[in-house]
């Protein structure tokens, strides 16, 4: 199976809302964070546990 390949491109505050910007190989969307949850969700499963996202080790600057 093809991995999906995506790129958060920006965020912003919309109406009190998050809103993300993201480009996919077919397009880039703007949706809420509780759809981006879903859609990442649905993408990597194995990132999330019990709803949160499980933090992966990441070198600081």
């Amino acid at each position: 199976m093809d991995k999906i390949r995506f790129e958060i491109v920006g965020n912003f505050i919309s109406h009190g809302k998050y809103m993300f910007i993201v480009k996919f190989e077919h397009g880039t969307h703007v949706m809420p964070e509780e759809e981006w949850k879903w859609v990442f969700g649905q993408l990597r499963p194995e990132r999330w546990k019990n709803g949160n996202r499980v933090r992966q080790n990441r070198k600081l600057a």
